[in-house]
């Protein structure tokens, strides 16, 4: 079996959260969107990839199910890879692994740096309230608003503007 090349139009859905992932794409053009919960309200955009990088490498590395939606943000050119042929491909185009490591890199900082404001967010919180007496209704209206900017992340956000996001928390 033969990695395929695959078209798809801006808004199409490529790959779907929760389904098997047997197939990682590779972005010969265009642009495309990972996405939390794509198309619900608690919608979340994680990243974007451009041309020369892979995705969906999740399911066909650990045998997951797929852990986000990718959309196509504009129309795509996607090299569709098998697990089996994985191997063969990479030998190909060696440049294909170092480019899935960097964006990989890239990902995995911006989930470190995510789980580093929350944490800190938390911890003030705690230390802020430790020595006071709180009555259940301050402490419900402070949750709710720490929680707003965290959850409240206004759609048109881009990824890279997001990670900045939570600097707003210090100005509470």
């Amino acid at each position: 079996m033969e990695e395929h090349t695959r078209f798809f139009h801006e808004g199409n859905v490529i790959f779907q959260e929760g389904t098997h992932g047997d197939t990682l794409g590779y972005l010969v053009s265009g642009r495309v969107g990972l996405f939390l919960h794509y198309g619900q309200p608690q919608q979340f955009a994680l990243d974007e990839n451009g041309p020369g990088e892979g995705f969906g490498e999740m399911g066909v590395l650990n045998g997951s199910p797929r852990a986000v939606t990718v959309v196509a943000l504009q129309d795509c050119e996607v090299v569709e890879i098998a697990e089996a042929e994985l191997p063969f491909f990479v030998e190909r185009h060696p440049e294909f692994v170092v480019q899935m490591m960097k964006s990989m890199s890239r990902r995995m900082l911006g989930v470190t740096t995510e789980l580093l404001h929350a944490h800190a967010t938390i911890r003030e919180f705690l230390e802020e309230t430790r020595d006071q007496p709180v009555k259940k209704e301050t402490l419900r209206e402070r949750l709710k608003r720490y929680a707003s900017f965290f959850l409240d992340v206004p759609e048109d956000i881009p990824p890279e503007v997001y990670m900045d996001y939570y600097s707003r928390i210090n100005h509470l």
